[in-house]
């Protein structure tokens, strides 16, 4: 599949229409000494795959404190071209509540 989306990112006049950004998730089910590895080996698949694909962000849900996850908001947010609103929005709703913002 990734290799597919990644064959539709340019156009015939070589205009890269948009990008792809791969999530490695559950990170915490790795084992503790095989990390490294194993992310270094999905990474190079990525790029093998879609060399055009943004670096892949890792996350784990499962884990206290998760991490990840605010980096995959924020692009999201990013590519959405959402930031300015999300900024607005955020000012309206700590507005009058003693949120500073």
């Amino acid at each position: 599949m990734l290799t597919h989306l990644s064959s539709s990112l340019l156009t015939p006049t070589g205009i890269q229409r948009f990008t792809l950004q791969s999530i490695i998730t559950k990170a915490d089910c790795i084992p503790p000494d095989k990390v490294e590895e194993v992310i270094r080996r999905i990474r190079q698949e990525i790029w093998e795959a879609a060399p055009l694909c943004l670096s892949p962000i890792v996350t784990s849900a499962g884990m206290r404190p998760p991490f990840g996850i605010e980096e995959v908001r924020r692009n999201v947010v990013e590519a959405c071209g959402m930031l300015g609103e999300e900024k607005r929005q955020g000012k309206e709703k700590g507005a009058g509540m003693g949120h500073e913002s």
